[in-house]
């Protein structure tokens, strides 16, 4: 009953208050989504982008890597029909002790391969603000494209409003 795992009524609601609210997408925050969710989507022309969760926590291991590597997979196969799925968010906010660049290269090379037709971003925030600076935060592969890219891309979306770094907000 609390709609994290929707009935198929709870999907139909949730779809038709985003389209009544005039939103043309929402997000799958910190989990993959579901597949019902996505299905009412299709039907309405609402459309999603999502992470897979705990993608910097998994990366601390060879073993928690593994299992992330699987997740993440999975997730690209159970969406990557669905046409209201448009966008893959590897972390929600890259920040903090993790900074393993290579392996979040890997991942998002490994993303876009398994589905080349979407945008596959490592993280949805923190790239500095200059679109032609190259920065790892704004690592990112566009649809048909196999190049892996560091600028050129961003996100502010504004979590810390008063945050020092953005001093437009």
């Amino acid at each position: 009953t609390t709609g994290i795992i929707p009935t198929p009524e709870y999907a139909a609601k949730q779809v038709a208050t985003a389209k009544k609210f005039g939103l043309n997408s929402l997000f799958f925050h910190r989990h993959m989504g579901q597949p019902l969710l996505l299905q009412e989507a299709d039907r309405h022309g609402l459309m999603y982008h999502g992470e897979p969760g705990s993608f910097v926590g998994g990366s601390h291991s060879p073993e928690g890597k593994a299992i992330m590597k699987e997740r993440v997979l999975r997730m690209v196969k159970m969406f990557r029909s669905h046409p209201s799925f448009v966008f893959y968010d590897l972390i929600n906010e890259q920040w903090g002790d993790s900074k393993d660049y290579a392996w979040y290269q890997h991942m998002v090379e490994e993303v876009h391969k398994a589905d080349p037709t979407r945008v596959v971003a490592l993280t949805s925030a923190w790239g500095k603000q200059d679109y032609n600076v190259e920065d790892m935060a704004k690592m990112h592969a566009r649809p048909y494209d196999p190049a892996v890219y560091k600028k050129g891309w961003c996100d502010h979306h504004q979590a810390w409003a008063t945050h020092t770094s953005y001093p437009d907000y």
